[in-house]
């Protein structure tokens, strides 16, 4: 009897070591300890209560590990079995069952409670505990066993992961399934795999290259159907990043995939993007006929969707054809179209509606519309980093504060989506903003960041207005070299695409090279020249820039447009006359501000006080029309007055 009651005994603390820091004392029952032996446990002061209603501990955690260590691995894999039994019998949670059935190398059972417990976790929108979980489910999961449930489980763990913000997780799950559907030659699952990876790569390169692979494959091993979703995305991915001769080879195989598909829809979806590549290539009247067969095939076959993507297609055709006004009026038939037939894509056309209200000198309209397709709390990264990118050019060009935020935000979405048209424009106005607010150097390296990186793209077009407004920035410091490069960008871009936004740029920077060689009268011809051909091109902000850049005739109808716009540091530059007739002190204060002095040693260099200089620094920006000391020294700067090193 005494041998029995020490093993019991024995039993009882070995239960309890194992049972974790605090458990409840229903375990101890469910797992077959009586309750006299618990109550020995208690009264040799064992166990004692814990926080926890029900739960107890040992009152010294040191006696549990010694107690835990000691007890041979098989028998502990034993009371492990037996614990794991009554904590399911007493609806313990899915990870504390999971974790005694593991340690007792019933991974079976162990596998299966991990599993319920991350569904537990999800449900309660716990991503990342649901994460551990499936994650451990999956550790002691062989590929030989149930491999369609592990499929179906790693499927999870991607979207867990997704949800947790955790792409190292999802990566590893979707390269698991990669592996997989290439050992067993399951073709569609490999496809999505790697589909799935090149979401998740953040280097562009590796981003092209799985999505060429993906599509390749695809177009030899799916079905047409499926080869067309698959090169539909390599294809989305080029015109992003602006490789248009490589968009043009991968039309080849969606093409084939589309025509032998004999489905009207992909026959429609494949001619819309047909001639946006078209429209982008420079071929206007190709790409139009292209989308208008789209258009009409969709319409004929009663096809919604296709038909709103079409009427878009309208809009991007006009937008590479340099004809914003149309473009304007295209994306607005389109978000009427899809909010009638619900196809739920409105907001992607909302977006691009706001950039063509900055580009037309809508600006009040492209601010509401940028905002209201920010209030989407869903919105996609990438028609953030359009709608932000609206939001900061509308911001720099009216000086407004938050502008610097918005443009850098939108760099960072458009550069982690490859959007790289757009991180032409949001470069175009941080130069802009830097150059407004005195900064000479960092306006230099938005402007060469826009030269380098047209060099790694096939851009015919959305370069053109920060070309025009970098070879300016560059005329005013002298930098020739550099200026002449913008000159020759807009030559080869004008080669191929001839547009009268192209024409005007080339002439505005013809003039900025007269100035720099002294001709004058040649520099002010020029200039009426191209703002006129912005005029005609109805760009508005361009205009009004090149008449800032003329040193005579009337300004009156630019300073009106300047006001319409409310571009103020525009107005600045408008309201400041052609020549420098500062007092001489404000012509003084003005050199020292250039030079980085503060009031007091302006002060000390002039024999004044302070509040002397700051009432010459006050007077001196009421004349020049300019809220900072920094934006009076770029404009005096950009109106030839000083000379910055």
């Amino acid at each position: 009897m005494r041998r029995n009651s020490a093993n019991t005994s024995q039993t009882a603390r070995e239960r309890a070591a194992l049972s974790g820091p605090q458990f409840p004392l229903a375990l101890l029952r469910a797992s077959g300890i009586a309750d006299a032996e618990i109550a020995t446990l208690f009264d040799d002061g064992t166990l004692v209560a814990a926080n926890r209603p029900a739960h107890v501990r040992f009152a010294r955690p040191a006696m549990a590990k010694r107690i835990a260590a000691a007890i041979p691995w098989s028998r502990a894999r034993d009371h492990h079995l037996v614990l794991g039994e009554a904590a399911m019998q007493q609806r313990l949670p899915g990870e504390t069952v999971a974790a005694h059935f593991e340690a007792a190398h019933r991974f079976d059972l162990a596998r299966s409670q991990w599993l319920k417990a991350g569904e537990i976790a999800c449900a309660a929108g716990d991503y990342r505990r649901a994460l551990q979980h499936i994650d451990r489910c999956l550790a002691i999961w062989p590929w030989d066993e149930a491999p369609d449930d592990r499929v179906r489980v790693l499927r999870e763990m991607a979207r867990c992961a997704d949800n947790a913000r955790q792409p190292d997780s999802a990566r590893k799950a979707w390269e698991e399934l990669a592996h997989h559907a290439r050992e067993s030659g399951r073709a569609p699952l490999r496809a999505e795999a790697l589909q799935q990876l090149a979401r998740l790569s953040t280097d562009p390169a590796k981003t092209q290259s799985l999505l060429a692979e993906v599509a390749d494959f695809a177009a030899r091993e799916l079905q047409p159907e499926e080869a067309f979703r698959h090169g539909i995305a390599h294809l989305d991915h080029l015109i992003n990043r602006v490789r248009i001769s490589s968009a043009k080879q991968a039309l080849v195989s969606i093409e084939q995939a589309a025509q032998a598909s004999g489905n009207p829809a992909l026959i429609s979806e494949m001619l819309g993007w047909k001639g946006l590549v078209a429209a982008m290539a420079g071929d206007a009247e190709e790409a139009s006929q292209l989308v208008e067969e789209a258009l009409r095939l969709a319409i004929e076959h009663e096809l919604p969707e296709q038909t709103a993507i079409a009427y878009k297609r309208r809009a991007n055709i006009a937008d590479y054809a340099g004809r914003y006004s149309l473009e304007k009026q295209s994306h607005d038939i389109a978000i009427r179209y899809c909010r009638e037939t619900g196809t739920g894509s409105e907001v992607v056309c909302m977006s691009c509606m706001s950039y063509a209200c900055f580009r037309t000198g809508d600006w009040k309209e492209a601010v509401g519309t940028a905002r209201e397709v920010l209030s989407d709390p869903d919105l996609p990264g990438g028609l953030k980093g359009i709608v932000f990118s609206v939001l900061g050019m509308v911001g720099a060009f009216r000086g407004d504060r938050g502008a610097q935020h918005h443009l850098e935000m939108s760099l960072q979405l458009q550069r982690a989506e490859a959007m790289t048209g757009m991180e032409f424009l949001s470069l175009w106005a941080l130069g802009f903003w830097h150059a407004s607010h005195g900064d000479a150097q960092k306006a230099s390296a938005s402007y060469d960041e826009i030269r380098s990186l047209w060099r790694e793209t096939d851009d015919l077009h959305d370069a053109i207005p920060g070309l025009l407004f970098a070879g300016a920035h560059y005329a005013d410091h002298g930098m020739a070299a550099q200026l002449a490069d913008c000159i020759d960008i807009l030559h080869r871009i004008r080669s191929r695409n001839d547009l009268p936004e192209c024409r005007a740029a080339l002439r505005a920077l013809d003039a900025e090279q007269a100035r720099l060689e002294g001709d004058a009268a040649q520099c002010e011809s020029a200039l009426i020249e191209a703002a006129g051909l912005e005029a005609k091109a109805g760009l508005p902000l361009e205009q009004l820039w090149i008449e800032c850049r003329r040193t005579s005739g009337d300004r009156c109808e630019a300073v009106a447009l300047a006001a319409r716009l409310g571009a103020r540091p525009l107005m600045a530059l408008l309201k400041a006359d052609g020549g420098n007739d500062l007092t001489p002190r404000q012509s003084e204060v003005l050199g020292y501000l250039a030079a980085g002095l503060t009031s007091k040693e302006i002060g000390d260099r002039m024999g004044l006080s302070t509040r002397t200089v700051e009432m010459h620094v006050g007077r001196l920006l009421r004349r020049m029309n300019c809220r900072t000391r920094p934006e009076a020294v770029a404009l005096a700067q950009s109106r030839g007055w000083l000379r910055l090193p």
